[in-house]
């Protein structure tokens, strides 16, 4: 995904543009961690529950959320700009 944002990052607005390499940064993490997320580490017996602290599962989803509000006004702005 990170890639293909790079790709049109020259039809994207600046709010978005000025965004980029983070949103590439979090959407590379998030793809690391989601098998752990969800079954943990089974080798080494550590529960999904126990393998993030709740301080980095805040402060990801607070990271995800200011993204998802951009990618929402972007949406609304290129809605509006069809009609």
């Amino acid at each position: 995904m990170g890639g293909t944002l790079t790709e049109v990052e020259d039809r994207l607005p600046d709010y978005l543009r000025e965004m980029l390499q983070e949103i590439q940064e979090l959407l590379t993490e998030l793809a690391r961690v989601r098998g752990p997320a969800l079954y943990g580490y089974e080798i080494e017996g550590i529960s999904a529950r126990d393998a993030f602290k709740r301080e980095y599962a805040e402060n990801t989803y607070h990271r995800v959320k200011e993204i998802v509000e951009l990618c929402s006004k972007f949406l609304k702005t290129t809605k509006r700009a069809s009609k």
